[in-house]
């Protein structure tokens, strides 16, 4: 019964993607909250940032150590853990009586998502082989990804104007429960590597992961602190002097161990390199997009709560179906091409975004500006996604899965960052009176967001390969679970996407069951019982 749970590939991509949309969801629905928080728990103004800021610190501080224990440990049981402790803070959240209380919940809650994500990922493009059942899987995951935070920000509005804010963190365990115990039948035991090539067993450099986790965690509390208390004052610029000696010393110690957190070799593709890069400034347009829309709906044109969420529903309900249509065209196109039209689209939203009036209905100002953005960030997610993870040797995708979604997690608060910096030359922090200072505020913020796609242009265009191998070395390992065996979830039977095409040296897959196999040049051959 087991092993046919786990031959269901369609259920195995909806638990590892839903498990994303649920964590990142958490986000944006915290953010749409925040003014019942403070009156219910009693929280001073300047503490209610920690609700979002605790929660995204001890993410972005996990996500590369939960992909290097997976590499070592296993996908399945970094994936489990990670997704049980999530759903236990998220309840334990839904009680919380005062700030304290809260922001150690949240920071607690955010160590479950850091681990989870990367397995999640790992999970996928370990087991489907690269082609077309990879594209389709990452498409779900992609989807699910891209359209969270606007999602959180529609079921934020409608969970807090009617049963409570308190609800969103209870469904979330109540979801966050369902998944897990799903996934305990559905994630297969993939065999892991434990051992190098020569024998030796594969260690943690501890040394390093401190040095990495301690950088990106101060990095991203001075970016989250340095628009309100000051760039260039001691309680923020010591964290940044502090992040930037331990990622130095990180790199120093990267070059000198066995067995690296993040081994070198991996920055030589110019592919990973530029995905990375891309991960950071799309995660930045994203935020300032989402964040400053939602400032300009509220204070400039004085929409509710719930019209706010209403105002996004557009961006959530386009990304799944446009992202299966981009999975469509990896097929048939180069990845580059798909990443230039897509930097095109936002570019242009940005400058839809930065035109918006005072005095705009929604279908003539945000409407059009959602529906361009929209239709560029669905093919450089994706796109951008299958760059990072498709052509990397199956030993190093948790690691890569790691670095990719701290990339996402950092882009977030330095594009917030920058664009509130900036914006605040226009309207200084707390002015809700006068409109038109806070519309050329927000205008500044999407006009910091068209640079950042323009640079991302750019980089795409000089820095990309221009050939899409289809596939490297070790992409074609056959994936095994831990008694060696070929897990169900790669065999042809139970996956909607498409039909598996097996690369390298594997010659087939045989189903637990005795169903169909696929060889890998695609004849279909019957297994043995």
């Amino acid at each position: 019964m087991i092993q046919r749970l786990r031959g269901n590939t369609t259920l195995l991509v909806l638990v590892a993607s839903f498990a994303q949309l649920l964590e990142i969801v958490n986000i944006t629905s915290s953010i749409v909250v925040l003014p019942p928080i403070l009156v219910d728990l009693k929280f001073e103004v300047n503490q209610l940032q920690w609700v979002i800021a605790a929660y995204t610190l001890s993410f972005a501080g996990c996500l590369v150590l939960a992909g290097r224990l997976g590499d070592i440990m296993g996908h399945r049981l970094m994936f489990l853990v990670g997704l049980s402790w999530f759903t236990i803070w998220s309840l334990v959240i839904g009680f919380a009586n005062g700030p304290v209380f809260m922001c150690i919940s949240r920071a607690l809650q955010g160590i479950g998502a850091g681990l989870t994500i990367p397995s999640a990922l790992a999970t996928l493009t370990t087991t489907f082989p690269p082609g077309p059942s990879r594209n389709g899987a990452l498409a779900v995951f992609g989807a699910c990804g891209s359209s969270g935070m606007v999602v959180g920000t529609l079921i934020g509005g409608a969970i807090g104007d009617t049963i409570g804010w308190r609800w969103i963190f209870r469904l979330t365990a109540i979801f966050g429960a369902i998944l897990t115990a799903i996934g305990y039948f559905m994630v297969p035991n993939i065999q892991h590597n434990v051992r190098h090539e020569d024998g030796s067993r594969r260690s943690m450099d501890v040394g390093g992961l401190f040095c990495f986790m301690g950088g990106i965690v101060t990095f991203v509390y001075y970016l989250s602190e340095a628009p309100a208390a000051g760039w260039g004052k001691a309680k923020t610029l010591a964290p940044f002097v502090i992040g930037l000696v331990l990622l130095i010393a990180f790199v120093v110690i990267e070059f000198k161990v066995s067995d690296p957190v993040i081994p070198p070799r991996i920055w030589k593709s110019r592919r990973f390199t530029t995905s990375v890069l891309g991960a950071i400034l799309v995660s930045a347009a994203t935020n300032v997009m989402v964040y400053f829309t939602t400032l300009y709906l509220q204070d400039v044109l004085d929409y509710t709560t719930m019209q706010t969420g209403l105002a996004f529903l557009v961006s959530g309900v386009g990304s799944f179906p446009l992202n299966f249509v981009t999975a469509k065209l990896l097929m048939m196109t180069r990845t580059k091409y798909l990443l230039i039209v897509g930097w095109i689209l936002l570019l242009v939203s940005a400058l839809l975004f930065a035109r918006m009036s005072e005095t705009n209905s929604y279908w003539a100002g945000p409407f059009p500006a959602y529906c361009v953005n929209v239709l560029g960030t669905a093919p450089v997610f994706l796109a951008n996604q299958v760059n990072a993870v498709m052509y990397a040797p199956n030993k190093d995708q948790g690691v890569i899965s790691g670095i990719y979604n701290s990339a996402v997690q950092l882009g977030g608060p330095i594009g917030i960052a920058i664009a509130t910096a900036i914006s605040t030359n226009y309207a200084p922090v707390g002015v809700k009176n006068d409109k038109h200072a806070l519309l050329l505020a927000y205008r500044s913020a999407f006009y910091t967001m068209a640079v950042c796609c323009g640079l991302a242009l750019v980089i795409v265009v000089l820095f990309s390969p221009n050939q899409d191998p289809k596939h490297t070395d070790d992409d074609a390992e056959t994936p095994k679970d831990e008694e060696g065996k070929l897990p169900a979830t790669v065999t042809e039977t139970s996956l909607p996407l498409e039909k598996v095409s097996v690369a390298g040296d594997a010659t087939k897959l045989t189903s637990v069951d005795g169903a169909d196999t696929v060889s890998r040049d695609g004849d279909t051959k019957r297994g043995e019982a």
